[in-house]
């Protein structure tokens, strides 16, 4: 025990493999500076930022929706939420965009296009974001709105989200 608290002192950014007998553990170590909060993905009452012209600001995640039995949601898959906050209408608004407005309290689908937990892709590559968002989504899976205000994971183009991602300024 007393080897496993001095090296426990020595603080890296590397894992560090401890070996006692026959065990070894595997220790990553945190800076005490970051954020040490863990987040579990997208799941019931998690609050996302909406980056859509819709009307929409802040959504509140109400149901995940996949086949399996997984409650919990990634990039690219489709939840139903509700809108909590809205941003104000006004009536200078004409076109498309303003019959496509959403209010507060209007139970929307979306697709989570960033989220804070991080993601592995298949070239071994590991991305995070700096917090969870959505885009809203019609009957049709296509976006409501007309502009895409920030960045979204490439992964929505494996998943078939092309129009979000050819709305998109960049993608990740």
């Amino acid at each position: 025990m007393e080897a496993f608290s001095a090296h426990r002192l020595a603080l890296s950014k590397a894992p560090s493999v401890l070996k006692f007998s026959s065990i070894e553990l595997l220790i990553f170590f945190i800076n005490p500076s970051e954020n040490t909060h863990t987040h579990i993905m997208i799941y019931l009452k998690t609050m996302l930022k909406c980056i859509d012209n819709s009307g929409a600001q802040m959504v509140e995640c109400i149901k995940v929706l996949r086949k399996n039995p997984k409650n919990f949601a990634s990039i690219g898959d489709k939840i139903v939420c509700v809108v909590q906050k809205a941003r104000p209408s006004t009536s200078t608004i004409t076109g498309a965009s303003a019959s496509n407005r959403v209010k507060r309290g209007d139970i929307v689908r979306a697709v989570i296009v960033r989220t804070k937990k991080e993601t592995q892709r298949p070239d071994g590559s590991v991305i995070k974001f700096d917090d969870n968002a959505c885009v809203l989504l019609n009957k049709n899976d296509e976006p409501i709105a007309t502009r895409i205000g920030s960045v979204v994971a490439k992964e929505l183009r494996d998943k078939n989200f092309n129009k979000i991602v050819s709305l998109a300024p960049k993608v990740v």
